[in-house]
């Protein structure tokens, strides 16, 4: 009896077992990626994909918010920055609705809901990739979806991009001045991790403004004359004083903006400071605005 018992229970764990596994299929990407059912989940007859497998394969970075409970998403192009909000089920709406109003056709930002499986984030597949501009399709024969970029060459490459965009206005062209800042090892991390704060998912080009802003700062008169000083000085920075500061680790595009402000490529001129919205009764400091961020001298 006993004997009969554990064999009933073995079965049964092994239905189980097959009625939750991944259904044999995969993800192609034109870029030549392939994603396997190892990082795909399916749930009511909807794919979703592992948040960092993901988005390394549509180019794009992903980032957890520990204190909001959301992955972000970013992708930049020549032509497009995408910001995209995961948050759990049924909390979508509510976020698309709090997020704040865009004046740029070319930046994008949309709220979508994840799925959680095993401590890993799962994004919803065909919508991510229609958002970022790829056409889906599915292949039966092979149990492949298909990724096809339609913004095929618009990945953005850094200065020449920012330098020849015929949309970027003549007053952002990026100029090239004599500058002289040396950082230690302290005000290197410390740059990272503020412009990751400020500008790290908002394109390139606003990143190499904020930079700018920073050094601005360190050579004017008004302002602590290093770096870090300048990040922690009181009233400037508000993410500097918080207990996770630390937590954003830099992307590759933030460490090539301080490069290249460091190198001298500004394209603020002087300006000092910049809002998500514009100050009030400071029209005439206002130099422009960079993908919703307003710089002022």
């Amino acid at each position: 009896m006993k004997k009969n018992i554990i064999t009933i229970s073995i079965v049964i764990l092994a239905l189980i077992a097959i009625s939750f596994a991944a259904p044999s299929l995969s993800i192609k990407v034109d870029n030549g990626v392939t994603i396997s059912s190892s990082d795909i989940y399916l749930v009511n007859g909807t794919s979703y994909c592992e948040s960092g497998r993901f988005s390394a394969a549509l180019t794009a970075e992903d980032y957890w918010s520990s204190n909001n409970k959301e992955m972000v998403v970013n992708k930049v192009t020549k032509n497009r920055n995408y910001l995209l909000y995961f948050v759990r089920s049924g909390k979508a709406k509510a976020k698309q609705d709090s997020l704040p109003p865009i004046s740029s056709e070319h930046f994008v930002q949309k709220a979508m809901p994840y799925v959680s499986k095993s401590g890993k984030v799962y994004l919803p597949v065909r919508e991510v990739a229609e958002t970022l501009g790829y056409q889906v399709s599915w292949d039966g024969k092979t149990k492949t979806i298909i990724l096809k970029n339609s913004q095929v060459d618009e990945e953005i490459q850094g200065i020449d991009d920012v330098v020849s965009s015929s949309k970027q206005s003549e007053k952002f062209e990026v100029v090239k001045r004599n500058i002289n800042i040396q950082l230690t090892a302290e005000d290197r991390k410390n740059f990272e991790t503020i412009l990751m704060w400020e500008a790290g998912y908002n394109g390139y080009a606003n990143q190499l403004a904020v930079a700018n802003v920073i050094l601005n700062r360190v050579l004017h008169s008004g302002f602590k004359h290093t770096v870090t000083g300048v990040i922690f000085q009181r009233g400037q920075f508000p993410p500097a004083h918080r207990s996770d500061f630390y937590s954003k680790k830099p992307t590759e595009s933030v460490k090539k903006a301080i490069a290249d402000a460091l190198n001298g490529h500004n394209n603020i001129d002087r300006c000092l400071y910049f809002n998500y919205k514009p100050f009030k009764g400071k029209e005439k400091d206002l130099y422009g605005e960079i993908n919703n961020e307003y710089f002022y001298y």
